[in-house]
């Protein structure tokens, strides 16, 4: 099971950000004014967290999901 919970906001934008930029981390960094470096850094913690990778398609798609089925929960 994920731990989605423990996410953080900013980790939670993150993911929002590389859905509406293609994934593409450079784009992510430009759009957030934040380091390339920190962008893989949430990353890498947003993988550790939850055991998904934001990085592959599918596994980004399904934490978007999650995401929005928790906050349709929590209304």
């Amino acid at each position: 099971m994920t731990r989605l919970s423990s996410l953080t906001a900013e980790e939670r934008k993150t993911l929002l950000l590389l859905a509406d930029n293609g994934m593409n981390v450079t784009r992510v960094s430009e759009a957030s004014f934040i380091s390339r470096a920190s962008i893989y850094n949430r990353i890498m913690s947003i993988r550790a967290k939850t055991g998904i990778d934001p990085q592959d398609f599918w596994g980004l798609s399904l934490l978007l999901s999650l995401m929005e089925k928790e906050e349709q929960t929590n209304e």
